[in-house]
């Protein structure tokens, strides 16, 4: 347990955080600033067994031929009508493969993925004892490489093996380098933390949300789960979604979408001055009083918040002012995941 206190003994104070957090009060590059935080809000399965590569390819949206060990990939697990019911990250181990998805939905990927398993040479095992850390900044990169003595790639979802055997570390797409760090052992990590907090703020988790969102990545949780099909939040874009393997859960609906071009809802940023918290799935009005969408992501602030919203493009079109719990929206400008920090930077 000795790893599971030490955060919390070293964090810095709330007020620290929230001005990490405030890009709309604060200077923008405390946003930027080097960073290091618990990702208390992943879950991580292993799956392993004979039939595991064909299990998977015909559940996730993501080619998993296009894995590797030293590549990993978003992906999505849909439903028979091709909605998204949660997303996450897939890795390729030499003995089967990793799945990162949010905590909230950890029980509904295990009794999803148990229904199909049953027939499969598969093993689907919790890993309760892993432990996730995410750091980021431009001084991030040369800690790790010092600490473990190796290179460290930052292409986004490339992934590092150090020579402990044991840490793992995922290079994460947006608007600055970070890296997802899993580690099984509660030293080795300890003392990672501590390096790290040397260069870099202790942070809340919710930093690398609000980084998420940055990087117009969308998570999938239960707030949002069966909302939306993966082609609407960017992931046939970024390798999550792949329309050339064959068969998988929701497959058919989603290749009839996109050679019909029938996609009208699009992912959007925007910004809202409302004074109160805002949470995802809440639905987003036009003048009307008509729900054109819904608000999928937002910063942590008390009077400027960034959102991402899924929004229906031609009644945006038709009706531009719109508004979230009585607040207008502003800014709103189309935009996508990518996976160069270039793009994040020039828009």
């Amino acid at each position: 347990m000795k790893f599971h206190n030490f955060p919390s003994k070293q964090s810095t104070s709330s007020d620290d955080t929230d001005a990490c957090l405030r890009a709309g009060t604060s200077p923008l590059f405390l946003v930027y600033n080097s960073y290091v935080t618990k990702l208390c809000q992943k879950s991580t399965f292993l799956l392993s067994g004979h039939d595991s590569f064909d299990f998977l390819q015909g559940q996730l949206t993501a080619d998993c031929r296009e894995l590797s060990l030293n590549h990993a990939l978003p992906t999505a697990l849909c439903s028979p009508k091709g909605r998204a019911i949660t997303t996450g990250i897939i890795e390729k181990l030499s003995d089967g493969y990793l799945l990162s998805v949010p905590a909230s939905m950890a029980d509904t990927l295990h009794a999803h993925l148990r229904k199909y398993i049953l027939f499969s040479k598969v093993s689907l095992d919790t890993l309760p004892s892993d432990i996730l850390l995410e750091a980021g900044g431009d001084n991030i990169q040369a800690v790790l490489s010092n600490h473990f003595k190796v290179d460290i790639n930052d292409s986004a979802y490339s992934i590092t093996d150090t020579d402990t055997d044991t840490v793992r570390l995922l290079s994460l797409p947006g608007p600055i380098p970070r890296w997802q760090i899993r580690g099984t052992d509660i030293d080795t990590m300890t003392e990672l933390w501590e390096s790290l907090s040397t260069v870099a703020s202790v942070v809340n988790h919710t930093h690398a949300d609000y980084l998420d969102l940055l990087s117009h990545l969308v998570t999938i949780d239960d707030a949002l789960s069966e909302q939306f099909l993966p082609h609407m939040f960017g992931y046939d874009l970024i390798g999550g979604m792949s329309l050339k393997k064959g068969c998988y859960a929701g497959q058919e609906v989603l290749a009839r979408s996109s050679h019909r071009g029938k996609i009208k809802r699009h992912l959007y940023h925007g910004l809202s001055n409302i004074s109160h918290t805002l949470s995802k799935g809440m639905p987003i009005l036009n003048q009307a009083g008509q729900n054109i969408g819904t608000l999928v992501a937002t910063s942590d602030c008390p009077d400027r918040h960034d959102i991402l919203a899924i929004l229906n493009t031609p009644s945006l079109k038709a009706d531009p002012t719109v508004e979230v719990e009585s607040s207008p929206l502003s800014d709103l400008k189309q935009v996508s995941p990518s996976l160069t920090r270039m793009d994040y930077q020039t828009k």
